[in-house]
């Protein structure tokens, strides 16, 4: 019996194997006989008819007769097995031109082309070859291959019934039932694998697909008998350990799975197939760095494939851990680039993921080498519609029309899609398409509505646009305006309803955010950015459980996202006084998120990350502070060593020795958080430890560096003002005095320089309250201060800078006079920034000069809406600490003490004691 080289079929005719239609040399040895329960380790050799010094000979033949539809065969199957392909299809043209109605040339070009990949054309051919010639067996095998794994199982079927109603081959049968296996008719299945038996026997391969066939059932008792009695026949055969294993699982035998799966390998040692049940089977029990092993193994496998990385992935797919899924479907694919489940799974993992840039290129890619499939279509819908590619998504709906049988609702779906990209005509076509389809359907007859709807939406579209351009230049206000006028052209229009709570979002809007962002993730749930807004907004209203409950929901699905597990980590510890953190509290605490976060272990270092700030915070200002920070400090530098030097390991160890008092150390950690980082406001903290610390020589470079960066900055101009000031408050000599001395020259060289005048005034600012001198350097600075106002190029750094100068100086009648005029002013500054973080501090300080509870309280709200802007300045953070003090009010004390341990932990200290 002759033996395919190829596929170790038998099912050899002629010199083309039927099974998988691949030439098989005439001389090819036959099948060794296997006895009961050994399996044959090596496959029959065969050798070449063809090697490359032969092309030349066949070339020269070919010249010497081209007419000759043989010389042209024998040339391209020389140049398939020397693996010439591109020559072997120009070869196939040639033939063609010649004898266009010839099958051995077509069928030669049909298994060209199937080599080439291009496996539409090829089964177009072979189906030429197959309509003209039934009897080729061979034609019609690798026919249903072709089909069968471009995911045309009917029709791969349909061409297997053909033939087996005319030869009944065992062979036929067993291929017939594994391709309703496939397709899920697991009792067609078996009732092939019953006429199998009776043809050929207890054979190994029918024991394995009636397993498997059992398996898919559900008959798990049938399917422990059935591989059982094989293990009798076949004692030393692997796969039916596999399959007994599998059955006991199905029973909920764990145990004896487990049992059955190890006894396999050690009958055929990294057995891919076994190797995956059992790491999923441990990975289900608990057994997590066993589990970490056996994947190990298969990863590193030379004899792994795409189907078996497939598998893998779809157990942690059905576990909800995607992005391990995706590393494996990734690698499934890299094996398999044309596997048709390898890319529906990974558009659908991308899809889960809200990645749906990256799903539809997936789906484009199926549809590239088979434009038919109807899973690939309905991705790019559904991705098309997210990305808002309405044309992309018509041509789609329309394929799909024309590949699956047409319904009412599938015209329906076609005809909204047309709307949307203005094609009224034909959407009204389609939807009475619809119609005539089912008359009983209502949609078809809202295509009027549905039509002024989207014309609508078309007005609504250019508001938005407006919106759009209004949020760049920061006019919020104009752009709220533009966005409720679309929103009550189109009510719930999602990404507009976004927009609008992002303006929210930037003015600090908290309540309308709330409610915007609640109407959303109503909608989306698994939306990560609207989830985590929202979160930040109850935060801000004092919804502390709602937030916490909220965030532990997003880490599930977003387990890598540090940000959302700081937060989370510093919510709860704000529920906790220190003096309730105990040992075992925090040891249970640690233990629960090294569990939750062990299967990212080895793939990021979030895990001891948040093993650190979780260490860091719980401890922080508690009786196991020391132990704490040890724990933190160890898991951050294990992050370092694992993964490589990285900017938040380095920000918790300088957090820990700042927490310590070891500023040393902590400016070591912070310059090479500088070094690594392309943030500049890195920097910026590298000048506040320095501040905090007293180290002003440093921090006066810092911000030396931050003004030359960024010259518009009023800030960095005020910090280096101030550091000048302590240098010279703590030495003989007044470098202030030199400095201003230098502004003088400055003013009147270039007197158009407003920040001159800014710096001048700051200055006599400083002097005013730490020199002896401080009557006469109050008045020079309130002099400046109100030259600079009155400058033609003013801007809002001098009026905030202004009235701090004027709150510290004056006092009753003028300080309200001040304030009354100051508030005016910054209120319009606001108007025009509303995003601002200082501007909403400056309005705040405004009301507090007042001095009153009623405006003291306006202050807080301000201050609240400043802080929630932005974290960066702590001095802003300062200021609402002491204001919610004076209100009585020790939540938002607290609030600010639990964010500043995250910033700056030396001033944290401080704030808790108010």
């Amino acid at each position: 019996m002759k033996v395919c080289p190829h596929c170790s079929s038998k099912s050899v005719s002629g010199r083309y194997c039927g099974k998988c239609g691949k030439p098989v040399d005439l001389a090819a040895k036959s099948e060794p006989e296997k006895t009961s329960g050994e399996q044959v380790s090596e496959q029959p050799k065969v050798s070449k008819k063809f090697d490359a010094s032969d092309i030349e000979k066949l070339e020269n033949e070919l010249k010497k007769s081209p007419d000759n539809p043989d010389a042209y065969l024998n040339l391209a199957e020389a140049q398939i097995e020397t693996n010439k392909l591109e020559a072997a299809y120009s070869t196939f043209r040639a033939a063609r031109a010649i004898a266009p109605d010839n099958l051995e040339i077509i069928r030669t070009g049909a298994e060209i082309l199937a080599a080439l990949n291009r496996r539409e054309e090829a089964i177009k051919l072979f189906q030429r070859v197959v309509e003209q010639n039934p009897k080729d067996i061979a034609s019609t095998m690798k026919l249903v291959e072709l089909l069968y794994d471009t995911g045309q199982k009917e029709k791969a079927l349909k061409s297997l019934n053909q033939i087996e109603s005319k030869e009944k081959q065992p062979d036929l049968l067993i291929r017939i039932a594994q391709i309703h296996l496939s397709m899920g008719n697991a009792s067609e299945a078996q009732q092939y694998l019953k006429k199998y038996r009776q043809l050929a026997g207890n054979t190994r391969e029918m024991f394995l697909l009636m397993g498997q066939t059992m398996l898919t059932r559900k008959f798990f008792d049938g399917a422990v008998k059935n591989f059982k009695e094989a293990v009798n026949y076949f004692p030393k055969d692997s796969s039916m350990r596999l399959g007994l294993g599998k059955a006991f699982l199905g029973m909920g035998e764990k145990g004896q799975a487990l049992l059955e799966f190890e006894q396999g390998l050690k009958i055929a040692e990294n057995d891919i197939k076994i190797l995956l049940e059992l790491g999923k089977l441990q990975n289900a029990m608990g057994m997590d760095e066993q589990a970490d092993k056996t994947f190990s193994l298969i990863e590193s496998s030379k004899n792994k494939n795409g189907e078996d990385l497939l598998d893998l992935a779809r157990h942690f797919i059905e576990r909800s851990k995607l992005n391990r899924a995706i590393k494996y479907l990734n690698q499934a694919q890299e094996l398999s680039p044309y596997n048709g489940e390898i890319l529906k799974s990974l558009g659908k993992v991308m899809q889960k993921q809200k990645n749906f840039a990256e799903a539809e290129k997936i789906y484009k890619q199926m549809l590239a080498q088979s434009p038919d499939t109807v899973w690939a279509h309905e991705g790019i819908i559904h991705c098309a519609d997210k990305t808002g590619d309405f044309e992309l998504k018509a041509r789609s709906q329309q394929k799909l029309l024309e590949t699956a049988p047409p319904t009412a609702e599938l015209w329906c779906d076609y005809g909204e899609t047309l709307i949307k990209t203005g094609d009224f005509e034909k959407a009204q076509n389609a939807f009475e398409k619809a119609a005539a389809l089912d008359p009983t359907c209502v949609r078809a007859y809202q295509a009027p509505e549905l039509i002024k709807q989207e014309k609508a939406r078309a007005n609504g579209t250019q508001l938005v646009e407006q919106a759009k351009e209004a949020i760049a230049k920061k006019f919020y206000l104009t752009a709220t305006e533009r966005l409720e006028k679309a929103l009550k052209l189109v009510p719930g229009e999602t990404e507009w309803t976004k927009l609008m709570a992002e303006v929210s979002m930037k003015t600090a809007d908290t309540k309308k955010a709330s409610a915007l962002l609640s109407k959303i993730r109503a909608k989306d749930p698994a939306d990560f950015e609207t989830s985590f807004n929202l979160a930040k907004v109850y935060e801000a209203e004092g919804k502390i459980q709602l937030a916490i409950e909220l965030l532990s929901a997003i880490t599930k699905d977003h387990p890598l996202e540090l940000n959302v597990h700081l937060m989370l980590l510093r919510l709860k510890r704000s529920q906790l006084r220190s003096n309730k953190v105990e040992t075992d509290m925090f040891s249970a605490l640690i233990r629960n998120i090294e569990l939750e976060l062990a299967y990212l272990k080895n793939e990021s270092p979030v895990p001891l990350l948040v093993k650190g700030y979780a260490c860091y915070l719980f401890s922080y200002r508690s009786k196991i502070q020391k132990e704490g920070f040890k724990k933190a400090e160890e898991a951050f530098k294990q992050a370092i060593d694992k993964f490589g030097e990285n900017e938040e390991s380095l920000r918790g160890l300088s957090l820990i020795e700042r927490a310590r008092g070891n500023s040393l150390k902590a400016v070591d950690y912070t310059k090479n958080l500088v070094r690594i980082s392309s943030d500049p406001g890195k920097l910026y903290v590298l000048a506040r430890l320095h501040e905090n610390f007293q180290h002003f020589t440093d921090a006066k470079k810092c911000y030396e560096s931050l003004k030359n960066l960024f010259p518009e900055n009023g800030l960095f101009r005020k910090k280096q003002i101030e550091m000048i000031g302590e240098i010279s408050n703590s030495s003989s000599k007044n470098e202030l005095l030199n400095y201003l001395s230098e502004l003088n020259q400055s003013t009147q060289s270039k007197a158009n320089q407003v920040w001159v005048l800014y710096e001048t005034a700051l200055a006599q600012q400083f002097l005013a309250e730490h020199s002896a001198q401080a009557d006469e350097w109050r008045k020079k600075s309130l002099l400046s201060w109100h030259k600079a106002a009155n400058h033609l190029r003013t801007n809002q750094w001098i009026r905030w800078g202004m009235l701090e100068a004027q709150f510290k100086f004056l006092t009753g009648v003028e300080k309200q006079r001040a304030a009354a005029n100051n508030l005016k002013a910054c209120e319009k500054i606001l108007r025009e920034i509303p995003d601002n973080s200082l501007a909403q501090k400056a309005v705040g300080q405004c009301y507090l000069a007042f001095g009153d509870l009623v405006n003291t309280d306006k202050a807080l709200n301000h201050l609240e809406k400043a802080w929630f802007l932005s974290h960066q300045h702590s001095n802003t953070g300062i200021l609402l600490a002491k204001t919610g003090k004076e209100l009585g009010k020790s939540v938002v004390v607290d609030a600010v003490a639990y964010n500043m341990i995250l910033l700056e932990p030396e001033i944290a200290q401080s704030i808790f004691q108010l």
